[in-house]
């Protein structure tokens, strides 16, 4: 039996961070389509790849995000951000590491 997959909704915030991380040199690719838990945007910044899991507010992951975040963290970090200034210090960020990690899950917050 096939797999389907519950496609996600864009968040209200997420066109102007992307404009934004856009106006600082960052290629973003919305992920929203694949639904099931996978963060909503691929970034690309000098190099370095990282993923943003866009939220409104501080709000707690989904379970299926949870569950993408435990299973692809070793691959690239994701970062959970609210605004633009948290996803562009995620996406530029030097060592890929700013931010704060999630205890449940693993995802890095931005600082």
């Amino acid at each position: 039996m096939p797999h389907f997959y519950r496609r996600s909704k864009v968040d209200a915030n997420q066109r102007e961070i992307v404009d934004a991380l856009r106006r600082v040199g960052v290629s973003v690719l919305s992920l929203a389509a694949l639904g099931d838990g996978a963060p909503d945007l691929l970034c690309s910044f000098r190099g370095r790849l990282s993923l943003l899991e866009v939220k409104r507010t501080r709000r707690a992951l989904r379970p299926s995000q949870t569950r993408w975040h435990a299973q692809w963290d070793d691959a690239c970090r994701i970062h959970v951000v609210t605004n633009d200034v948290e996803a562009i210090a995620a996406a530029t960020a030097e060592d890929g590491m700013s931010g704060m990690r999630c205890t449940r899950c693993g995802a890095v917050r931005a600082e």
